[in-house]
């Protein structure tokens, strides 16, 4: 671990403190959550590796169109309650699996860098299902994104194989609970104050 970066336990969590607002404390927390998450007794799902890092969000792609009143509401709970979860991504590409009304609300927010969940898409554990009973292929799904002829709201959903069955791709991701006001601190200043990510 980093120095300026310490962990303590209460109630069965890890916290971390962050020392300063800089980008890397940040990236210190996001590895930190990796390593947690990757242990052996940690992966109540799917054996695929968790890789959580930073990414401007000028670089990731979505592939479907989001609903302006979803929109608002998921603004409101970010500015209100924090970011929870970190938007999935395909490691290669950078399209979005999961997570493109976040992307919208950070984007209209101009948060620049922000914690992305990296999987590989073409991994057999990750099940390309829609909301339609329309038939997809991930191909399609990436050729939408790069074309940039996005699907219509709520088209794809993206699950994971588990011994049970299958799980929608966002029940596996680690929480983060960071406040939006830590995230401009972090990006927009290099002032050291001490931020507490609980």
């Amino acid at each position: 671990m980093a120095t300026g970066a310490a962990y303590r336990k209460a109630k069965g969590t890890t916290n971390l403190v962050i020392l300063d607002s800089k980008k890397d404390k940040i990236e210190n927390y996001l590895r930190a959550l990796e390593r947690k998450r990757n242990a052996p007794n940690d992966q109540p799902f799917t054996r695929l590796p968790y890789i959580i890092k930073l990414t401007n969000t000028n670089n990731l792609k979505p592939h479907e169109h989001t609903d302006p009143k979803k929109i608002h509401e998921v603004k409101k709970s970010i500015i209100e309650q924090g970011i929870k979860y970190p938007i999935v991504a395909d490691k290669k590409t950078n399209i979005i699996l999961d997570g493109h009304h976040r992307h919208n609300v950070f984007k209209n927010l101009k948060i620049q860098n922000i914690p992305v969940f990296y999987v590989n898409y073409m991994d057999s554990e990750i099940i390309l299902d829609s909301w339609n009973s329309r038939k997809l292929t991930k191909q399609d799904v990436i050729n939408k994104a790069t074309s940039g002829k996005l699907y219509p709201i709520k088209t794809t959903k993206h699950m994971l194989k588990t011994p049970n069955g299958q799980t929608h791709i966002s029940s596996t991701l680690p929480r983060i609970d960071i406040a939006i006001t830590q995230l401009k601190k972090i990006w927009t200043t290099h002032q050291h104050k001490k931020i507490t990510i609980p």
